[in-house]
C-alpha cells in the first residue's frame, strides 16, 4: 500500500507540474483553467462518486469517534489560530481585522478532501471509503464555513441557511445520492452507461491535478513570511499530528486512522481564495499558502 502512495504521489508532482508549466510557458492560455474546473465540479468528480457507489463492493461509512477524531483537531486549529491573530488593542479590532484572521485561520484547517482527497484517496485506499470520504468533505465544508460566518462578523439571519444550502446542493452531494439509490435499487444498469461513468471517473485524478498546476501558475504570489509560516506549520504539521493524537485515545483502529491522517495531510484547499476574495483580504497570501501548502503536502503524505 506504502509503494502504490507513492507512485501516485509522484505522478501528482508530475501532472501538478505539467499544469503549472503549460500555462506558465504559455504553452496553453490561462483560461483553460476555468472550463477545467468546471468540468471537474460538475462531471469529473461527480462520475467518480457514481462510480465508486454503484460498484458491487461493501460500502463503509465513517463511525462517530472517527469524525470526532478529525473535526475536534480541525475546530482546534481554527480556533486557535484565530485567537492567536488576535489585536492586543480593543480599538484594532475592526471587521477588517477580524476578516483577515478568518482567512487565514481558514487557511490553517481546511484541506482539500472534495477536489483532491477524494481521487486521491479511491485510487490510495479503494472505491469503499469514496461514500466516507464524502461524508468527511460535506461536514468539513459545512462547519469551516460556519465558523468563517461567525469569527468574520458577517452572519446576518438567514445566512446559516444559505451556507447550508451552498454545501449541501452540490453535484458532489446530488452524486452520491444518484450512486446510493442506485446500488439499492435491483436492476442492473446498462454495461454502456456504466463503461462511460467508468472513463469519466479516471479523467477526475489528472485533470484535478493539472488544473491544480495551471491554477497556480495564474496568480501573481505576495505573502507575508510569518503568517505563511504559520498557516504551513499549523495546516501541514499539526493539524495531521492533532488528528493522530486524537485516533489514538479514542481508540480509532489503524486502517480508518490512516484515512483520517491522510485527509488531514491534503493540501489547503482552493476555497481560501474564494473566503479571502469574498471578504477583499489576504487574496494575494492565499494563492501563495495554498501553493506552497501543495508542495508540503506532497511531502508529509510521502512520509505516512
Amino acid at each position: 500500500m506504502h509503494d502504490l502512495a507513492s507512485t501516485i504521489l509522484i505522478c501528482v508532482a508530475l501532472l501538478i507540474l505539467t499544469g503549472y508549466a503549460a500555462v506558465r510557458s504559455g504553452y496553453l492560455s490561462a483560461e483553460i483553467r476555468q472550463p477545467l474546473m468546471l468540468f471537474i465540479n460538475h462531471i469529473s468528480v461527480p462520475a467518480l462518486l457514481v462510480n465508486s457507489l454503484i460498484q458491487d463492493r461493501p460500502l463503509t461509512l465513517p463511525e462517530p469517534r472517527m469524525l470526532l477524531a478529525y473535526f475536534i483537531p480541525v475546530t482546534t486549529v481554527f480556533m486557535m489560530h484565530w485567537w492567536a491573530l488576535k489585536p492586543r488593542h480593543q480599538a484594532t479590532n475592526d471587521s477588517t481585522s477580524q476578516q483577515r484572521r478568518t482567512v487565514l485561520a481558514f487557511g490553517s484547517s481546511y484541506s482539500n478532501i472534495i477536489f483532491l482527497g477524494l481521487p486521491l484517496a479511491v485510487a490510495t485506499f479503494g472505491d469503499q471509503v469514496a461514500l466516507m470520504i464524502i461524508v468527511f468533505g460535506v461536514t468539513n465544508n459545512l462547519l469551516l464555513l460556519i465558523l468563517a460566518e461567525l469569527t468574520s462578523n458577517r452572519l446576518k439571519p438567514g445566512q446559516l441557511v444559505q451556507t447550508l444550502r451552498q454545501t449541501l446542493l452540490t453535484p458532489v452531494v446530488i452524486a452520491a445520492l444518484v450512486g446510493f439509490l442506485t446500488r439499492l435499487q435491483p436492476l442492473t444498469p446498462p454495461t454502456a452507461l456504466v463503461g462511460t461513468i467508468d472513463l469519466l471517473s479516471k479523467t477526475t485524478l489528472p485533470l484535478a491535478c493539472f488544473c491544480m498546476g495551471a491554477t497556480l501558475a495564474t496568480f501573481k504570489i505576495q505573502v507575508q513570511p510569518y503568517p505563511l509560516l504559520l498557516g504551513l506549520f499549523l495546516k501541514n504539521l499539526l493539524l495531521p499530528a492533532l488528528v493522530a493524537l486524537c485516533c489514538y485515545l479514542l481508540a480509532v483502529d489503524q486502517q480508518h486512522a490512516r484515512i483520517n491522517v491522510f485527509l488531514a495531510a491534503m493540501p489547503c484547499g482552493f476555497y481560501m481564495y474564494i473566503l479571502a476574495s469574498r471578504f477583499e483580504q489576504m487574496q494575494l497570501h492565499a494563492i501563495g499558502q495554498i501553493m506552497a501548502s501543495s508542495l508540503l503536502s506532497l511531502l508529509v503524505l510521502s512520509w505516512l
